[in-house]
């Protein structure tokens, strides 16, 4: 018997009419498991990078659980999950994703066993862009607050070292131990005071997370060491509240983790289609410095050079030209753009545009601000120049700078 024409000039089979499971299984949305846990600012972040990802190209049905659990339903659960977006995890939960035989991809940190695909934070990437805002505000000693292995602290270290070390600085370095039930939390930070007395000032100091850069504000505090007057704090990786719970507020790198949720997505999506795993990690770029009171200051010992810093910073964005930094230091313009190369590896032209694109870069991320908007904070008088001078400087149009640092 020949099968019936449906509305949309489809056959249809009777076979097929007496198997509802098939029209069912065509129709059902990919299932999703999302093992992270919303426990902390980076997680949330990447989480919600999943989401803007789903919400542009799914939908999908999304399932939240933390861990690979064993007992007979929660296995029958797992065989109808079509792909795994994970944090990194030890070995018996990667053994146990293994064996689903399904897709997965870890995002945030590369995982233990490097056959996953991942999607995870460019380590020195971030610390070179950590040293670069240091160096912007003057600093030339440099220290490193961080435990082995806690948050690649071990990796950032490495990188941290060999740009300061081109860069013919040295890095201070405290690796503070796990504090243990018995150890009260004076004597836990007793080490870390000590180092933070003895360390030559002013000092830049760059924390490996925000848990560790909040401890290391009040590391300071305990020390008598004034905060930003004399100790600069940046914490890498940027947990909103716990930034802001320290006293005083830590700025901190943002790692662009809503980025990195949504590659995430995006590169599963294309696994669960039958794309062939990428071989090496997807490497996401920091989005940039969020400013708060911990590094509120330019730490130059050169009062020619801090004047002209600190009259870029005031006036970068209204128009101010190398000229008019010139003019307002009492030394020969060429004197004073040696300084800043000698200094600074840069000239007075090259620090205006660096202050622009910061704070052009800042009101993308952070504001609903239009383009044109955008353009007259930042000293342009036409929407078209500073397209040009955006893209020129980072590459990247304005709109595709927002999308990208907003994970959509």
């Amino acid at each position: 018997m020949a099968g019936k024409t449906t509305e949309r000039g489809a056959r249809s089979t009777g076979s097929d009419s007496r198997r509802p499971g098939v029209a069912a299984s065509r129709w059902r949305l990919p299932r999703v498991h999302v093992m992270i846990p919303p426990i902390s600012g980076p997680s949330r972040d990447v989480i919600a990078g999943i989401l803007s990802y789903v919400e542009r190209h799914g939908p999908w049905e999304l399932l939240s659980r933390y861990q690979v659990d064993t007992n007979p339903a929660a296995v029958a659960l797992y065989a109808e999950v079509d792909g795994v977006i994970a944090e990194p995890a030890g070995r018996d939960t990667l053994r146990a994703l293994r064996a689903l035989h399904k897709p997965v991809v870890i995002a945030m940190d590369p995982p233990l066993d490097p056959h996953f695909p991942s999607v995870i934070v460019d380590r020195k990437a971030v610390a070179a862009m950590a040293v670069e805002y240091f160096l912007d505000h003057g600093f030339e000693q440099f220290a490193f607050y961080g435990v082995p292995g806690e948050s690649l602290a071990d990796l950032t270290q490495r990188h941290l070292a060999d740009i300061l070390k081109r860069k013919r600085r040295d890095l201070h370095v405290c690796h503070p131990t796990p504090r243990g039930p018995r150890v009260t939390w004076l004597a836990h930070l007793g080490p870390a005071i000590e180092w933070v007395r003895a360390l030559p000032k002013p000092v830049a100091l760059l924390a490996a997370n925000d848990v560790r850069g909040w401890e290391l504000a009040s590391v300071c505090r305990l020390a008598g060491v004034l905060v930003p007057e004399t100790a600069a704090i940046l914490a890498i990786g940027n947990d909103d509240y716990r930034c802001r719970l320290a006293y005083p507020p830590v700025s901190a790198v943002d790692c662009n983790y809503r980025r990195i949720g949504y590659e995430a997505a995006a590169m599963l999506d294309r696994l669960m289609r039958g794309a062939r795993p990428r071989r090496r990690p997807v490497r996401v770029s920091p989005a940039g410095i969020i400013d708060r009171a911990s590094t509120d200051i330019l730490a130059v010992s050169d009062g020619d050079l801090a004047a002209a810093l600190h009259f870029i910073r005031d006036h970068a964005c209204t128009g101010a030209t190398a000229r008019d930094v010139a003019d307002h230091v009492p030394v020969a313009r060429r004197t004073l753009e040696q300084k800043f190369r000698q200094r600074l590896g840069r000239t007075i032209r090259e620090q205006i545009t660096r202050i622009r694109v910061e704070q052009a870069s800042r009101l993308l991320r952070q504001t609903e601000m239009k383009d044109a908007d955008i353009a007259r904070a930042c000293g342009f008088r036409y929407e078209s120049h500073f397209s040009v001078f955006y893209k020129r400087a980072t590459g990247l149009s304005p709109r595709a700078y927002r999308r990208r640092a907003r994970g959509t």
